[in-house]
């Protein structure tokens, strides 16, 4: 638009246009205040600025910064930009207040909220450990159920193991059969593990102690090792359906045992299978004619301990279980103690011929009394005794069978 000055004095703006060109050629803008062009007084400061740097770097050298000890129009004595003279200190300041302007957090409150969340992430990690407390009973519920599962080298009977996960090894065999019928095959020996869906150290954490809920059979699922490995002890579901689970469990729960020992409550519950198991011998073995005890009850009950901690006491819960399955148990305390007082076997031992001369006539006597015996007890022993004749073979006590015309001769 074009306006003259003198209109533009009267209007009060500092710009006014005429639409001729400067001295330079410039058909721009003048200022009212002295005619001057608009693109000339740019030029101009431009000039300047360049021949100021120019000094300035020929002054203090090719820096970004430099220094001269006098204060700047807002009282920092700070460095300056070679670049554009101006103050450090307040160039920062002006960053930051257009930075909070659009919203931007500065550097340092970005630090403090980082920090603050690292804090709180540390502190909520220190909270989801277990104590040692808490490490017994995840320990405990693991041991009980590698022992269902069959381990042996757990310290904790088969009967304590069932009674807490309240399920036997076939049960449990049969759930995780749905996903793999071969599970437990030896081709598959360490490819699968036996995974706790919610972990054991989330249900402890939040209060479960019962192994019953722990190690429910809802709660287990295979995976392969490397699926294990990675999900660790993490937790899969909402915190919501955690919670209406532990309540669903604790509602179902015939045991609610709160804070325990696991150590002192695997001992309570073993003594008091051994004290069942000690009447019930007492009553179905000891109490018969054809047993004479001379044993005290102490170290019959100490001995069923150990047999319980050692699976020997399998096929101790009646008498005809134990005459079935005698030269199974064999390794147990408790039938070493019930064969030294079952008098049938003590005169069966007495009776036996020792020596022999050949192989063939050791395994034939013993195979003829195992014939004529009706005691299962008694034909057990005569058959496994059979075998002991290849021991001695091998120990020279007897000599190897007899052939040809000898054994014609001599049979």
């Amino acid at each position: 638009m074009i306006i003259s000055r003198q209109e533009a004095i009267k209007r009060g703006l500092k710009r006014y246009y005429t639409g001729e060109p400067c001295i330079h050629g410039h058909i721009a803008e003048r200022y009212v205040a002295k005619s001057a062009c608009v693109e000339c007084k740019k030029i101009q400061k431009i000039n300047q600025q360049k021949n100021a740097k120019a000094e300035r770097i020929k002054k203090y050298g090719n820096v970004a910064r430099f220094f001269t000890g006098e204060p700047c129009s807002r009282g920092h004595i700070a460095e300056r930009y070679v670049n554009n003279n101006r103050c450090v200190e307040c160039h920062n300041e002006n960053k930051l207040k257009t930075r909070r302007a659009q919203g931007v957090k500065s550097r340092e409150e970005i630090s403090r909220a980082a920090a603050a969340k690292k804090e709180k992430k540390s502190k909520a990690y220190k909270d989801s450990l277990l104590n040692d407390y808490e490490k017994q009973i995840v320990k405990y519920a693991r041991d009980c159920l590698a022992r269902v599962k069959g381990r042996s080298e757990t310290k904790i009977p088969l009967e304590v193991a069932e009674f807490e996960c309240g399920y036997s090894y076939r049960e449990l065999d049969q759930h995780l059969s749905k996903k793999n019928k071969k599970w437990n095959h030896q081709d598959n020996f360490g490819k699968y593990h036996i995974d706790h869906i919610i972990p054991l150290s989330k249900l402890v954490k939040y209060g479960v102690t019962e192994v019953e809920i722990l190690n429910s059979l809802d709660n287990l699922r295979l995976l392969t090792k490397k699926q294990n490995l990675s999900k660790n002890n993490k937790l899969r579901i909402s915190n919501k359906k955690f919670e209406e689970y532990v309540v669903k469990k604790w509602s179902s729960c015939k045991k609610i045992l709160g804070n325990y020992d696991p150590k002192e409550r695997r001992r309570e519950l073993a003594n008091a299978f051994a004290e069942d198991l000690f009447k019930e011998i007492k009553t179905k073995f000891l109490s018969r004619a054809c047993f004479n005890a001379r044993v005290s009850d102490q170290r019959l009950f100490d001995s069923i301990v150990d047999d319980l901690y050692n699976n020997h006491s399998k096929y101790l819960n009646s008498f005809d279980s134990w005459k079935k399955n005698y030269y199974f148990k064999s390794e147990g305390k408790v039938n070493k103690i019930l064969t030294e007082a079952y008098v049938p076997l003590k005169k069966l031992k007495t009776s036996l011929k020792k020596k022999f001369t050949y192989i063939d006539e050791c395994e034939e006597y013993f195979r003829d009394l195992e014939k004529s015996k009706s005691d299962e007890v008694l034909k057990s022993y005569l058959f496994y005794a059979s075998f002991d004749c290849r021991d001695r073979y091998n120990r020279r006590e007897i000599k190897k069978e007899k052939r040809g015309f000898f054994k014609k001769l001599f049979s």
